[in-house]
């Protein structure tokens, strides 16, 4: 597989990692709120989105329709943990989140799961984004829970063929 050319962010040094958006949102959020809200991130970032190999969110957001649109769009898999699991990696803590959820942040936090936050969290009328390069240990199988009908295996092949033909020359 090619390497993905490096990048550069307003956050933080160039990268040629992969990266994780940590999505939170509201339950019936539409595909294509969440689908320009990390567009827009990596716009912000000033980062590749063929550099995106997950989505991650909160458990109970596992069959969320909008989330696995979002996914199936950029051919990756969404990647959910507990509650429990995002307030352990906390960047920011709102109480208003955590009286909803039982957890101090989602996006960032599920961002934060994968590595070092490269965007603070970025917010639609209806969804939020973070950020992640992955860290040099990411392990995108043993990563979080894959939510149900979006299996590593078909959505890892899509990824591979997208960053493949997304660094392919005219």
């Amino acid at each position: 597989m090619a390497k993905p050319a490096p990048s550069a962010s307003p956050f933080g040094a160039a990268t040629t990692r992969a990266i994780v958006a940590g999505i939170g949102c509201r339950r019936g959020a539409a595909a294509a709120e969440i689908i320009a809200l990390i567009e827009a991130a990596f716009a912000a970032a000033g980062q590749s989105p063929s550099l995106l190999i997950a989505l991650a969110s909160l458990d109970r957001k596992s069959v969320e329709p909008g989330l696995l649109a979002a996914a199936a769009y950029f051919g990756v898999p969404l990647k959910t943990f507990s509650a429990g699991a995002l307030t352990a990696s906390c960047a920011s803590v709102s109480t208003k989140i955590q009286a909803l959820v039982g957890a101090s942040s989602v996006a960032e936090a599920a961002a934060l799961r994968a590595g070092t936050l490269l965007t603070p969290k970025l917010k639609s009328a209806h969804a939020t984004c973070a950020l992640a390069a992955t860290g040099p240990d990411f392990d995108l199988a043993s990563f979080g829970q894959t939510a149900p009908g979006n299996t590593p295996a078909s959505t890892a092949s899509m990824a591979a063929s997208r960053s493949l033909t997304s660094n392919a020359g005219p």
